[in-house]
């Protein structure tokens, strides 16, 4: 059974890509370098089911100058990019 919040549910699903720290910068990861479980996976899940109203918080550093730092939380507020 799926509980959301409001709106429509979004489904994200994990692109693979090696960082630009990596000697394949830009390029899609294989597969087989992907763990099948989750819980091996960094704790990066790799599928996202977000709605209007669902609570997120940040597992990683991204930007740290302008806050987007591990354990940041918001709320998703609106569905489109804008």
């Amino acid at each position: 059974m799926q509980i959301f919040l409001g709106g429509d549910l979004h489904i994200f699903v994990a692109e693979h890509i090696f960082s630009q720290f990596d000697i394949h910068s830009g390029v899609e990861v294989p597969g087989t370098l992907i763990p099948e479980d989750d819980k091996y996976a960094g704790g990066f899940p790799c599928e996202l089911q977000i709605s209007i109203g669902t609570r997120v918080m940040l597992l990683r550093n991204l930007v740290t100058r302008e806050g987007l730092v591990n354990g940041a939380m918001g709320v998703v507020t609106r569905d489109d990019p804008k």
